[in-house]
């Protein structure tokens, strides 16, 4: 059985698998999502919605790429203190 723990971080999320052989979690390397090399492994905590009723979006290292700020009412950063503070985080964009 493959363990997967993710790490939902303020500014970063980061994806690891346990390996039993070495005793410890190893990152998982998402270079299309992540940082550059060798941070890859950091997935900015960032979403940008570009169609919300086809549920198209954007996450991580992508976002920042794409030059969206926190002014664009599509861009979400601070998720998590958003769903800690709130209990639900449930914007509406596209009539969704």
């Amino acid at each position: 059985m493959t363990v997967i723990a993710l790490d939902f971080g303020h500014t970063h999320t980061v994806v690891a698998t346990w390996n039993g052989a070495l005793g410890q979690a190893e990152p998982l390397r998402w270079p299309e999502l992540g940082r550059s090399h060798p941070h890859n492994f950091l997935i900015p905590s960032l979403l940008y919605v570009r169609d919300g009723a086809q549920g198209r979006v954007m996450v991580g290292q992508p976002v920042v790429n794409g030059g969206h700020t926190l002014q664009d009412a599509r861009y979400f950063a601070n998720l998590k203190r958003a769903l800690l503070a709130t209990g639900a985080f449930a914007p509406e964009l596209d009539g969704v």
